[in-house]
């Protein structure tokens, strides 16, 4: 039966998964419950990422409360993958490290790179921390008390 429901051109077919379906039922079944699939039930539309769903769900005109049957979406059809898209291009995007290089502007190899960050690395460390007392005053009356008390849940209170 599994042989004559992915060879069968009658049936349907998930590409992604390379497996057919009994009927349209099952299929879209297949796509609501599926992890390889991003799919919005209402709309009866599949995206390419989880990104894109959840674009879809969160801005569609369809998934507002104010939607009415008739009503369009007037953004053009993928939107949300190409919102999608920017998102995670721009959430991944790498900014270039500023690194001293006195000597030439030449582009600087694996090897020059690594010595430069762990020399800003010493720099950093060598830089002696300031030291700055802290006074606890007391939550309640605002004053500092040389005798402090603690709960057992961890609030500090003056003994006076």
């Amino acid at each position: 039966m599994r042989n004559h429901l992915d060879l069968s051109s009658r049936h349907p077919y998930c590409h992604t998964c390379r497996r057919g379906f009994l009927n349209n039922n099952s299929f879209k079944t297949h796509l609501i419950l599926s992890d390889y699939h991003h799919y919005c039930d209402d709309c009866d539309k599949e995206f390419q990422t989880s990104s894109a769903l959840k674009i879809h769900l969160e801005q569609s005109a369809r998934h507002h409360r104010d939607f009415e049957e008739g009503d369009r979406e007037r953004r053009p059809e993928g939107w949300e993958d190409e919102l999608a898209r920017q998102q995670h291009e721009e959430e991944n995007r790498e900014d270039p490290v500023a690194l001293e290089k006195v000597e030439e502007q030449a582009p600087m190899s694996r090897v020059e790179v690594g010595i430069a960050i762990l020399n800003l690395k010493k720099r950093l460390q060598c830089q002696p921390i300031p030291k700055a007392t802290v006074k606890q005053t007391c939550p309640v009356c605002l004053c500092l008390s040389s005798k402090m008390s603690v709960t057992k849940c961890g609030h500090v209170f003056c003994s006076s």
